[in-house]
C-alpha cells in the first residue's frame, strides 16, 4: 500500500507519459485526452492493472460488435426523438435563462440534485442511460428533458469516425491498458455523442447554467474548460479510507477557471483550481447523525465495493468462501453479480434497519458507499484487493485488513470497533446557497 505522497509521485510520472503522448492531439475541436478510453478510466489513473493476454483480432471484433450495436441503438433513439422533437422542445420554448442538470436515471427518486437550492430546473438525461422507458418519461413529464434531441444527424456518423480514430490511438499508446477495459470503443462513441449533443443544444437555446456531478470524466472536463461560464461541477461524497476515487489525478490545469463545488474537504484541498468552492447540497449532513448498532450478534458482515469489476469479482470469490459475508455491489453491476452468484446479496432499500442486520462492514478497495457510514458515524474496515497492483493509497492503517484476516470473525469485529478519525475524510457543514451557484 502506498503513502499518499508516493501515490501522487507515481501518478505524476505515469500521467506525464500519457500527456506527452496525447499532447495537442485534437479532432474536430475535441481533445483526444477528453474522450480517450485510456485517459478516462473511472477515478484512478491507468496503472493498477495486471497484464492480460488476449487475442487482438478477437478483442477488436468484440469491440466492433459493441460499437455497431450502440450505433444502431443511438440511430433508433434519434428517429424517436425527431418524431417527438416538437413536443419535447415545447417544454422550454418560453423559458429564459434555462437551467439544466444532468441525471443518470429518471426512474429512480433523485438521490443527488441541486433542485433543493435552485428551482425550475430541467433534468437532462445522460445519453448513456437512454432507454424506451426513459424516453417515455421525457416525452410525458414536464421536468424531464434530453439534450440528445438537438443532435445533428451528421454528427452521429462523425462521432463514429472519431471513435475509431481515438480507439486506434489508444491501442497505439498501450494495448494492455485497452485490454483491461470494458467496452472502451463504446465509451468513446457515447462520450463523443454527449459532447456534440450538448454543444448543439447550448448553441440553439438560451442556457444560463448547466450542472453535473463531477467525476473528473473527460466529457465533463471538455465543458468545464470550454464553457466555464455556463457549466458547473459538483463533487459529492467520500470515497473510502484508501483515498478518494475522484481526486484530480490528472493535474488538469485547463480547469483552473472552472467552477466546481466540493463536498469533501479532501477533494477540495487536492484540487488546485481558482474557482473551487467548499459546500454541500445536502442539508441533512449539517448535523451528523449517529446510528448505534444492536449489541446482539448476527454473524453477518456486509462487504461492498464501487463500480470496479476486478473488486466485484474479488468480493464474489470471498462471498463463496465465507458464509458470514453478505455483499452489496454497485447498483450498475447488480445484474452482473446476480448472474454470477445469486446468494446473500443485499441490493434492496437502505434504511436504519438495513445497517442493523450486520455486525460489521468491509469496503473492498475504494467505494463511495462509505459516505453513508461516515454520515451515520459507523465504523468499517478496508480490504485491499491483492490482485491489483495499486488499489488506492493508505491513510488509516488501523482499518486495513488482508484476505487472511477474514478467517477470524472475532478479530474482524474487534478491529472494526477501533475509532479512527481522519480529518481528510470529512464532509463540509457549509451549505451551498442559490447565489453561489447562479453567480
Amino acid at each position: 500500500m502506498l503513502s499518499f505522497k508516493n501515490y501522487k509521485k507515481k501518478v505524476f510520472i505515469i500521467n506525464l507519459r500519457i500527456k506527452n503522448f496525447y499532447k495537442n492531439k485534437t479532432i474536430n475541436h475535441i481533445k483526444y485526452y477528453n474522450i480517450s478510453s485510456t485517459c478516462n478510466l473511472l477515478g484512478y489513473p491507468p496503472f493498477n492493472f495486471n497484464k492480460i493476454k488476449k487475442k487482438t483480432i478477437i478483442f477488436f471484433l468484440k469491440e466492433f460488435i459493441y460499437l455497431i450495436y450502440e450505433f444502431l441503438k443511438i440511430f433508433i433513439f434519434y428517429v424517436i426523438f425527431r418524431i417527438n422533437k416538437k413536443k419535447i422542445l415545447e417544454k422550454i420554448s418560453n423559458k429564459k435563462n434555462l437551467i439544466l442538470e444532468n441525471q443518470t436515471n429518471l426512474n429512480l427518486p433523485f438521490r443527488k440534485t441541486t433542485s433543493r437550492v435552485v428551482k425550475n430546473i430541467f433534468f437532462d438525461l445522460n445519453i448513456s442511460f437512454l432507454s424506451l422507458k426513459n424516453i417515455r418519461l421525457i416525452i410525458k413529464e414536464n421536468l424531464f428533458f434530453c439534450s440528445f434531441v438537438a443532435l445533428d444527424f451528421k454528427n452521429i456518423f462523425k462521432s463514429l469516425i472519431i471513435s475509431l480514430k481515438v480507439f486506434y490511438f489508444d491501442y497505439s499508446f498501450d494495448r494492455n491498458l485497452l485490454f483491461n477495459q470494458t467496452k472502451p470503443l463504446r465509451k468513446i462513441f457515447l462520450d463523443t455523442i454527449k459532447i456534440y449533443s450538448l454543444e448543439s443544444f447550448i448553441e440553439d437555446y438560451k442556457v444560463k447554467k448547466y450542472f453535473f456531478f463531477w467525476e473528473n470524466r473527460g466529457w465533463q472536463n471538455h465543458f468545464l474548460e470550454n464553457y466555464d461560464k455556463k457549466f458547473i461541477g459538483f463533487q459529492r461524497g467520500l470515497e473510502g479510507e484508501l483515498g478518494p476515487i475522484y481526486c484530480n489525478h490528472r493535474f488538469n490545469k485547463n480547469l483552473n477557471n472552472s467552477k466546481i463545488f466540493f463536498e469533501s474537504k479532501f477533494h477540495y484541498l487536492d484540487f488546485k483550481g481558482k474557482n473551487k468552492i467548499l459546500g454541500s447540497l445536502n442539508i441533512k449532513k449539517k448535523n451528523k447523525l449517529e446510528l448505534k448498532l444492536s449489541n446482539i450478534k448476527k454473524n453477518k458482515i456486509l462487504i461492498f465495493c464501487g463500480l470496479d469489476l476486478a473488486n466485484t469479482n474479488f468480493a464474489l470469490n470471498l462471498l463463496k468462501k465465507f458464509n458470514y459475508l453478505y455483499f452489496r455491489p454497485h447498483p450498475e453491476l447488480n445484474n452482473y453479480v446476480i448472474s454470477q452468484f445469486n446468494e446473500r446479496l443485499e441490493i434492496g432499500e437502505i434504511n436504519d434497519k438495513f445497517y442493523n442486520k450486520f455486525d460489521a462492514f468491509i469496503s473492498v478497495g475504494v467505494c463511495s458507499f462509505v459516505s453513508n457510514l461516515h454520515n451515520l458515524n459507523l465504523n468499517y474496515l478496508q480490504l485491499s484487493n491483492p490482485h491489483k497492483k495499486i488499489d488506492g493509497f493508505n491513510l488509516s492503517r488501523k482499518k486495513i485488513i488482508s484476505e487472511n484476516d477474514l478467517s477470524s470473525y472475532d478479530y474482524l469485529i474487534k478491529k472494526s470497533k477501533l475509532k479512527v478519525n481522519n480529518i481528510r475524510f470529512e464532509i463540509t457543514n457549509k451549505l451551498i446557497v442559490r447565489r453561489e451557484i447562479l453567480s
